[in-house]
């Protein structure tokens, strides 16, 4: 009888360890190939309430605990992860497995972003001791001592990462900015040359590269990474590249290039208004832009580039001064065109008066032999839902004084024409009763004297548009 009692028993626990080990070999098993492919499927939610439902039944399970964190840091909830995590630290059985440094690093990586560096360095360490071999683990200690500004110290951990693995982009873009800094161009040359290995269209990589050889002095090399930045990106990285494009051209005595690169600068602030380029920099390509125009004898557009500076700051007087005596000089001139000219060149340089102004030509027509009449509308305003303000410009090409009847005629004809403003813009002089019969009409009446009110004027009404 005992004999029998000792073989139920043996037999017994035999059964007991078989399906404990049935229970690791196959159910933990097939409990992890159920979240893989959930998880493959893309129903992370699923995988989420399948853990929860295990973990009632084991509620301090590290394993199932461990795998509930990895799916919340998947899916960016990371709150809930460092919770489960932050629980597991000092509970994990194993101190030295992969689930375990993998819960190192997530709360390494977790504190060194909320800035908490100290205990993400303490942590960071303990991962290293455990393994220093994987990239990972390296470049997060990089990464660490770069936030404290220790570049020895996150330079050494970098090198080591990419003699483990030579494809990892942002240790090789952190070392090239460490480099950088450093003023160590052609190590910092090098870095970045394995970035663009790594990743060719990366602009501001090429920037940085065209950086370090206009620090070297390589000024052929310089002109070829700043062309393909610009050509790659957009924006600031574009701004900053055509920016220095114009600095070396300088350099090179090469004005005509500098003055591409400059007007290339001038386009990209004017078509990305909400770019945040330094005000000094823009006022600074305009003024160089317009001291080439004005060495190449167009004044013209010089103005444009001084009044341009003046609307963003009214602070230099250097500017205002070349901007009054060279409107003054425009002034002049477009009274001289009306006494000397005619024909198409005349209508062509009333053209570019009028579109000074913010205006732009609908119809022009001769009165009479002195006389040319133009409609013009605002350039700016909101389509369809509010009409451009229209004016009526008649101007008056003789240095005879401006005939009463045909004043009044032309007030008659332009008021048929639906304006909200009408201007006399004579060469010649308005007598004081032809003056005041036009003001009765409301027209207004400029000539060199006063042409200056009505410039002002429309700018400031464009201001406010």
């Amino acid at each position: 009888m005992f004999e029998v009692l000792m073989y139920i028993l043996v037999i017994s626990i035999v059964l007991i360890i078989s399906l404990a080990v049935a229970h690791m070999v196959v159910v933990v098993p097939n409990r992890d190939y159920r979240i893989k492919e959930l998880l493959e499927k893309g129903q992370s939610e699923e995988a989420i309430l399948y853990l929860k439902t295990l973990l009632k039944k084991e509620p301090h399970n590290p394993h199932l605990l461990f795998k509930l964190a990895e799916i919340y840091w998947l899916l960016h909830h990371y709150d809930e992860a460092i919770g489960i995590y932050e629980n597991l630290l000092e509970n994990f059985p194993s101190k030295k497995g992969d689930e375990y440094q993998k819960i190192l690093y997530h709360l390494a990586s977790w504190y060194k972003k909320e800035g908490q560096i100290v205990y993400a360095f303490d942590l960071a360490s303990k991962l290293l001791k455990i393994d220093p071999r994987p990239t990972a683990h390296q470049a997060l200690m990089g990464d660490i001592f770069m936030l404290q500004e220790n570049y020895r110290g996150a330079l050494d951990h970098y090198k080591k990462a990419v003699s483990e693995d030579s494809k990892n982009v942002d240790v090789w873009r952190n070392m090239g900015d460490i480099y950088f800094l450093e003023s160590q161009f052609n190590d910092a040359f090098g870095a970045y040359s394995r970035v663009i290995g790594l990743e060719p269209k990366s602009a501001f990589i090429w920037y940085r590269m065209g950086e370090c050889s206009e620090n070297l002095k390589d000024f052929s090399k310089a002109l070829k990474f700043y062309e393909k930045s610009f050509s790659l990106g957009g924006g600031l990285v574009a701004f900053n590249a055509t920016y220095q494009l114009a600095g070396i051209h300088d350099i090179l005595k090469q004005p005509k290039q500098r003055l591409q690169a400059l007007e290339r600068a001038r386009n990209i602030i004017k078509e990305n208004p909400q770019l945040p380029i330094d005000n000094s920099k823009n006022i600074l390509v305009r003024y160089d832009i317009a001291e080439y125009y004005l060495e190449d004898g167009n004044a013209e557009l010089a103005v444009l580039e001084w009044a341009a500076i003046l609307k963003l700051t009214s602070n230099y007087r250097d500017t205002r001064e070349k901007y009054e005596n060279h409107s003054a000089l425009q002034l002049n001139d477009l009274f001289k065109d009306m006494l000397t000219n005619s024909g198409v060149e005349l209508i062509n340089n009333l053209s570019t008066f009028i579109n000074s102004l913010g205006l732009t030509i609908d119809s022009c027509h001769p009165t009479s032999v002195e006389m040319i009449d133009i409609v013009a509308s605002e350039m700016h305003g909101k389509w369809r839902n509010e009409k451009r303000r229209k004016l009526a410009f008649s101007f008056w090409c003789t240095t005879e004084s401006v005939p009463l009847d045909l004043a009044l005629r032309l007030a008659k004809y332009l008021h048929a024409q639906g304006v909200s403003k009408t201007c006399l813009i004579s060469a010649g002089p308005v007598l004081s009763d032809v003056r005041e019969a036009l003001r009765q009409k409301s027209i207004e009446v400029y000539d060199r004297n006063n042409i200056m009110e009505l410039i002002n004027a429309q700018k400031e009404l464009s201001k406010i548009r």
